[in-house]
């Protein structure tokens, strides 16, 4: 862990998995989730909204560390509203069963349409927006909107569904203002631009209020679904935000599991509280908007476990080494096999070219740490040779950096990326430990990185006196003071 020596603060970087289930489930119970991201429009590419796929990428890493056996996802123009309300009918009724627990996450545009069922309040149902959305005149002039799937159908399917328990989480507009361009006062995911997940129309009526995402809303299906749970990114006079990095939402629900990770449990209440405090941290006050959690009462504040994996191997260990693969290998020295508490790791990589470097530590709990750069040496910019951390690392006010062996104890593994393209995760990177200032990289960024090497690597670019980036991983053993 990265500390600075004068202060003597033992720090823990945090980012884990959550398991849905309090208790474990029956052994022929079946775990299933869907993931839908919709940042491409068919008929209507203006609309089109960035870092959807990294969404979809991060979720699918969450649904790994919940434990889904079976996890199907609908991208973009896939993801049409015929396309949706099978996914969904198939999930939920057809072919579930009473012991499945299911999780439904939706990225993507949303919007209000006219109350077909005259049940909401202000006249409009909430809806979703599918990759075939078309704002269309009826034969009398009005406007009419096509390619949506409303919050009515969703509730029929909650309804209907035969599932032991359901968990949605949503991130689009309710509603919100017509004006979709964001500019943030300072950068966000490390951007200065967003886009308002709200798609406008003519039929359209912002800063509107409804009853939003509810099984509650049809209770009349006689459905077996007695558990459940959903998270939403905004108000339904709210706007969520995407980034080229990720959507805001998204990003802070993974920032919230990382708080909490430490204490080994979390509620979904505590994961809508955090997301909306680091969401208060990072947006501008006229900007900013509210996550809500709604459903059964009892699973609101119900402790969900947080997966371990102490003898690595775990989903963000697995990802983060797919970075390390893809590229040509770094030489590293001074790394041990084993360390006990209190020992202090250094190394030295003698770096092929000049570039950006980025090392983060994957711990055995499978949380995701931030080495270099860091807050004391934001500027992760090397010249080729010998670079020793942290003994190379010039810090701010001439504190001297170290990393302790701390608990969670078992097997690490450390990774170190240097790119010819500027890559610095710091930028993207989350206090998660309440103002310690040792950052959790967004799990976007790194997918953002991987992205990027693969790219290059997609060109053919591997002769190592030309290649774009090159990387060195290497796992080691820590340990309690009295031994392993």
């Amino acid at each position: 862990m990265l500390v600075d020596r004068k202060k003597r603060a033992w720090l823990a970087g945090l980012l884990g998995g959550i398991s849905l289930a309090c208790v474990a489930p029956p052994a022929h119970a079946a775990d299933k989730a869907l993931l839908i991201g919709v940042g491409k429009f068919i008929h209507d590419p203006k609309s089109n909204l960035p870092g959807i796929d990294l969404d979809v990428a991060i979720m699918q890493g969450v649904a790994k560390r919940l434990g889904y056996a079976e996890i199907k996802t609908l991208r973009d123009t896939d993801a049409t509203r015929a396309a949706m309300l099978d996914a969904l009918k198939r999930l939920l009724v057809t072919e579930a069963s009473p012991n499945d627990r299911v999780m439904i996450y939706f990225s993507g545009h949303g919007t209000g349409v006219a109350d077909g069922s005259d049940d909401e309040d202000d006249g409009q149902d909430e809806a979703l927006v599918a990759s075939d959305v078309q704002a269309t005149r009826r034969a009398d002039g009005t406007p009419e909107l096509r390619g949506v799937v409303i919050d009515d159908e969703i509730a029929d399917l909650l309804a209907k569904a035969t599932v032991k328990s359901v968990i949605m989480i949503i991130d689009s507009c309710h509603s919100g203002t017509v004006d979709k361009a964001v500019e943030f006062g300072r950068p966000v995911l490390g951007t200065t631009q967003g886009t308002k997940k709200l798609f406008f129309w003519p039929g359209f009526r912002p800063g509107r209020s409804g009853k939003g995402f509810a099984p509650a809303a049809r209770p009349n299906g006689g459905g077996a679904t007695k558990a459940y749970v959903s998270l939403t990114a905004a108000g339904d006079d709210q706007s969520a935000i995407a980034t080229r990095a990720g959507s805001v939402f998204t990003v802070g629900v993974e920032q919230a599991i990382a708080k909490y990770s430490a204490g080994g449990t979390i509620t979904p209440r505590q994961v809508v509280d955090a997301a909306a405090k680091y969401i208060a941290a990072e947006v501008s006050p006229n900007e900013r908007f509210t996550p809500e959690v709604h459903g059964t009462a009892a699973l609101i504040d119900a402790p969900i476990t947080l997966s371990r994996t102490s003898a690595g191997g775990g989903p963000n260990w697995t990802e983060v080494a797919a970075i390390v693969d893809r590229l040509p290998g770094i030489d590293i020295t001074g790394l041990r096999d084993r360390y006990v508490d209190g020992q202090e790791l250094s190394m030295t990589l003698n770096l092929p070219s000049s570039g950006y470097l980025n090392v983060i530590a994957v711990n055995p709990d499978d949380t995701v740490t931030l080495l270099f750069p860091n807050h004391l040496q934001p500027d992760n910019r090397v010249e080729a040779g010998k670079f020793a951390l942290p003994g190379g690392v010039t810090a701010a006010g001439g504190q001297e950096l170290y990393f302790p062996v701390v608990a969670p104890y078992g097997k690490t593994m450390v990774v170190a990326i240097v790119t010819k393209r500027e890559t610095n995760l710091f930028k993207t990177a989350v206090d998660a430990n309440g103002g310690s200032g040792l950052r959790t990289p967004s799990l976007a960024a790194v997918k953002e990185l991987i992205a990027t090497a693969s790219s290059e690597r997609a060109f053919g670019v591997a002769a190592r006196p030309n290649a774009a980036a090159w990387g060195a991983k290497a796992e080691m053993l820590t340990c309690r003071a009295s031994g392993c």
